[in-house]
This record gives structure tokens, C-alpha cells and sequence, in this order.
């Protein structure tokens, strides 16, 4: 009878450990851009945090109380996602304002795997919900989002990525151009940094009373689990880098 005990502990502890092994992870938090990788198939993940941001300008203020993404594995090679944010914001003279921030559905599509120096490519769509004039933090019209995803793995430490695509705000006839480039370092097994350049082109003006945003995101994210992941980031903008500045932390959790 021991023997037999015996036996069925280490058949359980070979499969632990084979399952452990087949625990195939990845985030598309924290940063602006998006990377390429599709969760496995039938796969649940919750990715969630808090932000803060500052400007100078009108002293607005606000926080993102929970900005929650839902990435469900339909495929080996397809996902869909469901993002929610909920805001409070305050601008100089005002109260703060609660409210829902940003609902998309989309999905990601992998096209290519990436070969030699060729690299691998993944498709991104997201339909913006509109809120009608009740929600104003909401576009009152549909939006939408079309990015191509690129990614260079230069070596087992290191990649480059790159997010071109377009942005329909729901507010406006005009798409905005988004272009990113993020590099990717793990310096750990457990703990992976990154830095990215991520920038915005409009036809009209709106930031800063410019056409365009060019902003910067550094942050790091470690496992502390096999399914979970904490990370912290912080952006900077450089049109007027004194006067903008946002800090956000996070987790991402896959859930079965």
C-alpha cells in the first residue's frame, strides 16, 4: 500500500511539473504599444491596474481607478479582448468627475511567425463603444482601432517591437496615426524592463495645441507566480516634458 502511495505522489509531481512547464505567458501590459503574442487557445487572462497623470496645463488631474483587459484564446492563432476603464478626473476650479473611461471589443490575429530576420506579425482591431452625450468621458459616436504589430527577437534576452496603426476616437471624422516602438530586455528569468517611444498624428490640434504627441514609457514587470505578473511604469511627453507626467502599476493574471 505505501509503494502504491508513493507512486501516485510522484506520477502527481511529474505532472505538476510538466504543467508548469506548458504554462505559456504573456502580458500586453504595462506600455502604450502591443505586442504580438496570441494567448493559447481557450486561455482566460485578466490584465488590471491603477494610473495616475498630471498636467500643468488647466492643473488636470486623473486617476484610473481600474483599467481592466480580458484576453480569451479562441485559437492558437486568435484572441478576443474586452477593455473597460473607469476615470475620476479634475481640472483647476472643478470637481472630480467619476466615470467609465474607454469600452473596446476587438481581437488580435497572428499573420507570421517571423523567420531569420523577417519579423513576426500580428494584426490588432478594436471597435470603441460610444456613450452618447450621459457618459462624457465616452465618445458619443463609434471608434475604432487597426494595428499592425511587429516583432524582432534579436536574441533570448532581447526584442524590438513596433505598433503602426490608426485610431478613431468616435469624436471626429479624422483617424489618428500611432506609431511605437518598444525595446524589450529581461535581464532575470522573472523580471523583463522595457522602453518605448510612442507617438501620435492628428489632423487637427489637441495636445499642447499641436499636431502630434511624442511621448516615452519606461517600466519593468516581474513573475511572481507562473500565471502572475506585477509591473510599474511611468511616461513622460515630449513636447513639454515639464509640464505632463502619468505612473501606473498593474497586474496580469491568466487565469486557467
Amino acid at each position: 500500500m505505501l509503494k502504491h502511495t508513493f507512486a501516485v505522489i510522484l506520477l502527481f509531481c511529474a505532472l505538476m511539473v510538466h504543467a508548469q512547464e506548458d504554462i505559456s505567458f504573456s502580458a500586453d501590459r504595462p506600455g502604450n504599444s502591443t505586442g504580438v503574442d496570441i494567448m493559447p487557445q481557450w486561455k482566460i487572462q485578466w490584465e488590471t491596474g491603477v494610473a495616475y497623470e498630471w498636467a500643468e496645463r488647466g492643473n488636470e488631474q486623473g486617476i484610473t481607478l481600474n483599467n481592466s483587459l480580458f484576453r480569451l484564446g479562441l485559437t492558437n492563432n486568435c484572441e478576443l479582448r474586452f477593455q473597460i476603464d473607469n476615470a475620476l478626473a479634475h481640472t483647476a476650479g472643478g470637481d472630480w468627475n467619476y466615470g467609465v473611461a474607454n469600452v473596446a471589443l476587438g481581437t488580435k490575429v497572428k499573420l507570421f511567425d517571423g523567420w531569420k530576420g523577417v519579423p513576426k506579425v500580428s494584426l490588432m482591431g478594436n471597435i470603441l463603444i460610444p456613450g452618447g452625450k450621459k457618459h462624457s468621458f465616452l465618445p458619443q459616436h463609434a471608434g475604432g482601432q487597426l494595428h499592425l504589430l511587429f516583432q524582432n527577437d534579436v536574441c533570448s534576452w532581447f526584442n524590438v517591437g513596433y505598433d503602426i496603426g490608426g485610431d478613431w476616437n468616435g469624436d471626429k471624422a479624422n483617424p489618428d496615426c500611432f506609431l511605437a516602438a518598444c525595446f524589450n530586455f529581461q535581464p532575470a528569468d522573472k523580471l523583463s524592463c522595457f522602453f518605448e517611444s510612442y507617438n501620435y498624428f492628428s489632423s487637427d490640434k489637441q495636445w499642447y495645441d499641436k499636431k502630434f504627441l511624442c511621448a516615452t514609457e519606461i517600466g519593468a514587470a516581474y513573475m511572481v507566480a507562473p500565471r502572475v505578473q506585477i509591473d510599474l511604469a511611468a511616461d513622460m511627453h515630449f513636447n513639454q516634458p515639464r509640464n505632463y507626467f502619468s505612473v501606473a502599476f498593474g497586474v496580469a493574471w491568466q487565469i486557467n
